[in-house]
């Protein structure tokens, strides 16, 4: 469901409700709390509601949990020649939000840089309202950060302090 949710970005109750693991019931007591997250996060990053494509579960020949691992290297491997996050997306058929998670799993190996995602000043204003908020939520770093930054950065610096300190890593 949440990875349906990414790939969808449905912006209102009924385009929620047409998200597998969202029926009536889950729409009306949790859909707010997810919509308000995504919606946010669409007007953010300049993206809209993929609702009507359908997800098609494709079966892969690769070995169990290969196929994310290859997702991510080609997107990576597309990053590396200089396309853009939305370059990206257009040439693999994957939404731009497919291509920010990709790329900060690699900021939590090191293989992508901090700053290949996000400047000096943001990366430590971020580490800083982390470290005062105590808190690893989006959505609350977000709204204390203000509109200036995305999402992506935000996460992409969780992830950039996950891999200095591993140890701490939840």
């Amino acid at each position: 469901t949440l990875d349906e949710l990414t790939e969808r970005l449905p912006q209102n109750k009924e385009e929620l409700q047409s998200v597998s693991g969202f029926g009536k019931i889950m729409a009306e007591k949790y859909g707010g709390r997810f919509l308000k997250e995504i919606v946010a996060y669409c007007e953010a990053e300049g993206l809209e509601s993929n609702i009507g494509t359908k997800i098609k579960k494709q079966r892969s020949k690769t070995p169990a949990g290969t196929g994310k691992v290859a997702s991510a290297a080609q997107t990576l491997a597309l990053f590396r020649q200089g396309l853009t996050i939305v370059e990206i997306a257009s040439e693999r058929k994957i939404t731009p939000a497919t291509v920010q998670e990709h790329l900060t799993q690699f900021v939590a190996t090191g293989e992508v840089k901090i700053l290949e995602l996000t400047e000096a000043n943001k990366l430590e204003a971020i580490t800083t309202t982390l470290q005062q908020t105590g808190t690893v939520s989006l959505g609350a770093v977000k709204a204390q950060l203000g509109d200036a930054y995305s999402y992506l950065e935000i996460k992409a610096v969780l992830q950039h302090l996950r891999f200095l300190r591993p140890d701490e890593a939840s």
